[in-house]
């Protein structure tokens, strides 16, 4: 393409004028915004320049990206999300941190973390763009009615609950608990008052126990950590 002398400035017919004279999105390099990070992955191979911004709408404010220069393993290519790196993000436009993703999209960008403690639950056409790192505490993803999780996640375990329990035990009766830790490994201590006092316990299933007692305790305290 051969290209087109100009010379002088690009102006409106009046100063009064409102309308626009150029449009980024037409040229190549510079400061964009576009509509969406799908938007700036599609952006075609002849308007990419080395270093050039884009800004993307991110949860009610603006996320900047710039394209990162070829070689060293980059390739541009038009929808690849790796071309992109996030550079500038406003305080106001920290990602928030949902249980629930139902009719929305979430973008994390590169070196962004997602934390999140308990399950992760993605439904409703909800969707999670992660190219930064998502890690959830003692739960998984799920996802259901078109959901969609795109990317990689880790899932990390750290189970310490206590569970105490008051009841009063028989003499030689066995009293079920529930502690509902979902689990059969605990330690417990039986109480009581302040003394400890000792008695069977059995495991019935991850949420509950028999307790029985060689003497009878008028208020017998239970604590159970697992």
């Amino acid at each position: 393409m051969e290209n087109i002398p100009v010379s002088g400035l690009l102006s409106p017919i009046s100063s009064t004028d409102n309308y626009p004279i150029i449009d980024p999105a037409f040229g190549i390099d510079g400061l964009r915004n576009v509509s969406s990070t799908q938007s700036m992955y599609d952006i075609p191979l002849g308007k990419r320049r080395q270093g050039m911004v884009v800004g993307v709408p991110i949860n009610n404010t603006t996320g900047y990206f710039k394209l990162k220069p070829e070689g060293n393993g980059v390739t541009w290519s038009v929808g690849d999300v790796t071309n992109w790196d996030s550079f500038l993000v406003s305080p106001s436009a920290s990602i928030p941190i949902k249980y629930e993703v139902i009719n929305e999209t979430i973008d994390i960008p590169s070196g962004y973390m997602y934390l999140i403690h308990g399950n992760l639950n993605i439904g409703a056409t909800g969707v999670i763009n992660n190219n930064g790192r998502v890690v959830i505490i003692n739960g998984d993803l799920f996802t259901s009615s078109n959901g969609q999780f795109n990317g990689t996640y880790t899932t990390a375990s750290f189970y310490v609950q206590k569970v105490v329990k008051t009841f009063s035990a028989i003499q030689n009766v066995g009293i079920t608990v529930s502690h509902n830790l979902n689990t059969y490994d605990f330690t417990y201590t039986l109480r009581d008052g302040l003394n400890f006092v000792q008695g069977n316990v059995e495991v019935i299933n991850t949420n509950d126990v028999k307790v029985t007692c060689a003497t009878a305790v008028s208020v017998l305290t239970m604590t159970i950590v697992g």
